[in-house]
């Protein structure tokens, strides 16, 4: 059996997205479940590093808007030269934001290197050097004090939260990501290029076909799942040709992003679900796919839930 499932036509599947859609999640999740290989040693390295890159970069994040709340604080503790007795909370909050002196210098440093662009290069060494800092720099009180304000933090992404609570582990340099780490990085890889994995996907208990029908060797299929950025498609996606022996195209969209801007080169703010539904539009009326089936996924229902719960307790 094992042979002819090798040996049968793969049903190619194409699974497309716009940034931040969600498919990474998708993709890895039907490699971890019905993969016919595991991620190799290789791939879970390259994680491993985006994981640990990513906890220093949400650590500038919240630097930086740590140093905003804090000059926030100081100027309203200008304006009156004593706080009186009822404005205990304002006294226990210049408190809070205020970052030792031993950490100042590794707090000024990390957000100028994640400005630069250079992040990236100081590691692996980083790790094995700053490691400590971090983890120490993560359990200040003033740290502690903007992570709990993180729901004014638009731009640290929702993974960042699991990432942050185990940071000592996750710093580690002896740290290998389990399945769970895996599922919850963003992205990939550090290109988030195309990426390709075979399964083999059981036939349901409940197919509707007499059991004596089904040959043995038709007891399960073979898949083979494509995952292209639409920026790999090229302008005006010219080369989805490239996949036309898809059974399948698979595109998805982060609802959360009904409210979502990025900025492109020359300046333009271009909201994101727009973006999405415009590349739709472009895939679903290219002559290559005039026979294939899709499927339309509308991603990340929990987050436009929580924006909605939010904006309803902010007119109330």
């Amino acid at each position: 059996m094992s042979v002819y499932v090798e040996n049968k036509p793969t049903q190619k599947i194409l699974l497309l997205w716009c940034e931040g859609s969600g498919t990474s999640t998708i993709f890895k999740q039907g490699k971890i479940l019905y993969g016919n290989t595991s991620f190799t040693e290789e791939e879970c390295e390259e994680m491993k590093i985006m994981i640990q890159t990513n906890v220093y970069r949400y650590i500038a994040m919240l630097l930086e808007v740590w140093e905003i709340f804090e000059e926030e604080i100081m100027y309203e503790n200008t304006q009156t030269n004593l706080l009186p007795s009822s404005d205990a909370d304002k006294q226990a909050d210049a408190a809070d934001y205020s970052l030792g002196p031993r950490l100042r210098s590794f707090a000024d440093w990390l957000p100028k290197v994640m400005a630069s662009g250079s992040l990236e290069v100081v590691f692996p060494v980083a790790t094995r050097e700053y490691a400590p800092r971090v983890e120490e720099l993560w359990k200040d009180p003033a740290i502690q004090a903007t992570y709990r304000r993180k729901d004014e933090l638009q731009m640290l992404p929702c993974c960042a939260s699991y990432f942050l609570e185990q940071v000592g582990e996750v710093c580690r340099m002896d740290y290998e990501p389990n399945n769970a780490d895996i599922l919850n990085v963003a992205g990939l890889t550090s290109s988030n290029g195309v990426a390709c994995t075979d399964f083999t996907f059981p036939r349901l208990p409940y197919d509707t076909r007499a059991a004596e029908d089904l040959d043995e060797q038709e007891s399960s299929l073979k898949y083979e799942l494509i995952r292209i950025h639409s920026k790999g498609l090229g302008k005006n996606v010219k080369w989805l040709d490239m996949f036309e022996e898809a059974r399948i195209v698979v595109f998805c969209v982060a609802t959360s992003d009904y409210d979502e801007f990025y900025e492109t080169p020359d300046g333009v703010q271009i909201n994101k679900m727009l973006e999405s539904r415009d590349l739709f539009e472009k895939i679903i009326t290219n002559d290559t796919f005039a026979e294939t089936s899709f499927l339309l996924i509308l991603n990340k229902i929990d987050l436009l839930e929580k924006k909605i719960r939010a904006l309803t307790s902010y007119r109330m």
